[in-house]
């Protein structure tokens, strides 16, 4: 798992907002163990880290995978999400993207795996990102998908990131390059 170095997110919640703890959501017998299996890899990858205490929690959802396996998932709807203050930072619209590959002879596409478990939260942030399971209590260390900031905050380094490099443009966690001269890789 990569971690980027150079940014942390950070989450403001709107004034005099109170806590939201939402209760455990049930987890069906038969997939309490994939739970419990993914939320130690997440532990041992310190995405996540137990704490015995929050003011604040949203309950997991359960996403089954075709291959099998789960994703685990946070419903921060539940509270979280109508409580923080708007990232003020716009993604980019298809224009956007179209005029900064125009005229280019090859194009590739990258989607980065795991994208927003890359990128740190900010120590004062990370006890609003706290998940009730059947386990205990988790708090997030890294971004993950469901708070509503974001995908604007996740632009925004990219942005940043990818800058000074012509012919590349990000949205969220697809990364688009374009050229004139074919490039040639040796694996």
């Amino acid at each position: 798992m990569g971690l980027c170095n150079t940014t942390k997110a950070v989450l403001q919640t709107k004034p005099n907002v109170q806590p939201v703890f939402r209760p455990k959501s049930p987890v069906a017998y038969a997939m309490q163990q994939l739970v419990e299996t993914e939320l130690q890899r997440l532990q041992d990858c310190e995405i996540i880290s137990p704490v015995t205490y929050s003011d604040w929690a949203a309950p997991i959802v359960v996403i089954k995978k075709a291959t099998g396996g789960i994703r685990l998932s946070s419903d921060f709807s539940t509270g979280l999400n109508e409580r923080l203050e708007s990232h003020q930072y716009p993604l980019p619209l298809p224009e956007d993207i179209f005029s900064k590959l125009a005229n280019s002879k090859y194009f590739s596409h990258f989607h980065l795996s795991d994208a927003f478990l890359q990128i740190e939260v900010d120590d004062a942030s990370k006890h609003l990102l706290t998940i009730n399971t059947h386990i205990g209590l988790f708090r997030y260390n890294r971004k993950l998908f469901g708070v509503k900031t974001f995908p604007a905050i996740f632009q925004q380094i990219m942005d940043q990131i990818l800058l000074d490099i012509p012919r590349v443009a990000a949205y969220i966690d697809d990364i688009f390059v374009s050229g004139n001269n074919q490039i040639e890789h040796k694996y």
